[in-house]
């Protein structure tokens, strides 16, 4: 960022898509460099407006995905979920399926693999309702572009709450929310009881969308702002300074943690996750320790890992 404001007139914008987990190792040790933060997190919006440009914003569905929603009489699917298998979700489908539900999962770790996009959007106007989860790492539940995607593509939305969704969708009255397994089930079996409501929320849920929800909408709307944003006067572009001979000390160490934890993990669970274990302990440390210098082109982790 320091060279590009060196040698370029111009305005740096950040997008930072995971700051309910990822504000304080990543967008708060790099605001100093930006003139305009944008995020989808509330919360970190409120934090960068103290020290910067920040522009709040939602997630989307692409243009090229918008379509009209199917009755449920005439969907394929009772209920759908398109996505890994990762966290709590396996949990959620089993307890589903053994109530008497009938799930059909697409993507890693389920019986149906990764689908193409044509057939995602297929599955999504071909169920009654389609399933999000709103879990991510940390602690705090995220707004997924899921929701928009589902809705704007055609599909009736049914989605794990997340703070502030209901600034964008109605609940009961564009998406369906809900808290927990159980109350999952409720609505699954209500809603496949009263497919007029169904219909009905499916319809509003896509109106909205489509009408501002769109991709082309959103990056319309953040131009918009951007461009009546003056550029920061940036005083200091000093560079960090490192020592170079610690530097290449402790890199080379790094190397060797890397090699270690190959001699260690592989044989148990193969090279990439070797690889996805070793850097992000490497990085939790180092950002920890380092701040805003892990994102230099003096990154401990960045070099050991990145660039094989």
């Amino acid at each position: 960022m320091l060279e590009i404001k060196k040698n370029v007139n111009c305005k740096i914008i950040n997008w930072s898509s995971d700051d309910s987990w990822r504000y304080n190792q990543h967008t708060s040790l790099l605001l100093n460099g930006y003139d305009v933060s944008i995020t989808s997190h509330w919360q970190s919006h409120l934090k960068n407006k103290k020290k910067i440009n920040s522009i709040y914003t939602s997630w989307g569905c692409p243009d090229e995905w918008k379509g009209n929603i199917h009755k449920a009489n005439k969907c394929k699917y009772d209920v759908s979920f398109v996505g890994n298998s990762y966290m709590d979700r396996k949990d959620f489908i089993n307890f589903l399926k053994n109530n008497g539900i009938k799930v059909a999962c697409f993507g890693a770790g389920w019986n149906n693999k990764s689908v193409p996009e044509k057939k995602m959007l297929e599955i999504f106007r071909n169920s009654k309702m389609s399933l999000n989860f709103s879990k991510s790492r940390g602690n705090e539940k995220q707004i997924k572009a899921r929701v928009f995607e589902i809705t704007g593509s055609g599909g009736f939305c049914v989605s794990e709450e997340a703070p502030n969704i209901s600034k964008f969708f109605l609940p009961n009255k564009q998406i369906a929310l809900f808290k927990n397994k159980h109350d999952l089930l409720k609505k699954i079996k209500f809603y496949l009881k009263n497919l007029n409501v169904r219909n009905k929320i499916a319809q509003e849920g896509n109106i909205e969308s489509r009408k501002n929800y769109l991709n082309s909408f959103i990056v319309t709307k953040i131009i918009d702002k951007v461009l009546k944003f003056k550029k920061k006067n940036f005083k200091s572009t000093k560079e960090l300074k490192t020592n170079l001979f610690i530097y290449k000390t402790i890199l080379r160490i790094c190397f060797f943690y890397k090699f270690l934890m190959n001699l260690l993990l592989i044989v148990f669970v193969g090279r990439k996750k070797t690889n996805k274990i070793s850097r992000r302990i490497l990085f939790e440390i180092e950002w920890r320790l380092r701040k805003k210098k892990t994102y230099t082109k003096f990154g401990y982790c960045s070099k050991t890992f990145n660039f094989d």
